[in-house]
């Protein structure tokens, strides 16, 4: 079995840090953290503290307007989601079970998707 998709999170961040993320630079995550997860960053990488680098975290800025440009991106294929969309739902009435399986992070979750006809 390969690696949890939170243990995959926590290498790509590790990798952008390490070559795209500059000194005083700036990376928000849009994610929700269970009270169990941890996100080690190692101190190298961070400049040793002197890089002046930022995670910012919380629900989407610019609301509703930045929701629909990331919506727009994916649906004209600028973003490949094949491998951040894990688990496939259809139908009003599947809503739930997707907000439930986000709740219970199962070790294969990435993201669920719902999809209204």
């Amino acid at each position: 079995m390969g690696e949890s998709p939170f243990r995959l999170l926590d290498k790509l961040l590790t990798n952008i840090y390490n070559i795209i993320l500059l000194p005083s630079g700036y990376i928000s995550n849009v994610n929700f953290f269970d009270v169990t997860d941890t996100l080690a960053m190692p101190s190298y990488e961070w400049g040793l503290g002197m890089a002046n680098k930022t995670i910012r975290g919380g629900f989407c800025p610019g609301g509703t307007l930045r929701i629909r440009k990331m919506l727009n991106m994916v649906t004209n294929n600028r973003v490949d989601t094949t491998k951040l969309i894990t688990h496939r739902f259809s139908g009003f009435d599947k809503i739930e079970d997707a907000f439930d399986m986000m709740d219970k992070k199962p070790g294969d979750l990435i993201k669920p998707v719902v999809f209204i006809d």
